[in-house]
C-alpha cells in the first residue's frame, strides 16, 4: 500500500530543507570533516531533486559541491 499526501509538500519547505542541509555540509567542510560533508551534501542534493524547479536548485548545489577542495588521500 502506498500513501500519497493530499497536498504536495510546500515548495518553500523543500528548498529550505535542501539549502539548510547543504549549509550544514559546508560547515562540516570548514571543520575538516570531509566525509560527513559529502554525506550531507548528497542528502541536500537528493532533497533538492524533489523541488519542482526543473532541477535548478539541484544543479546549483551540485555546482557548489564540485567547487569544494576535498583532501584526496
Amino acid at each position: 500500500m502506498t500513501m500519497q499526501a493530499e497536498q504536495p509538500y510546500p515548495i518553500e519547505e523543500i528548498e529550505w530543507v535542501a539549502t539548510r542541509a547543504f549549509n550544514h555540509a559546508v560547515d562540516l567542510y570548514c571543520a575538516g570533516e570531509d566525509a560527513a560533508c559529502q554525506r550531507w551534501a548528497a542528502k541536500a542534493i537528493n532533497v533538492a531533486h524533489y523541488c519542482p524547479d526543473d532541477g535548478l536548485l539541484e544543479r546549483l548545489l551540485q555546482s557548489k559541491l564540485v567547487q569544494l577542495d576535498f583532501d584526496t588521500q
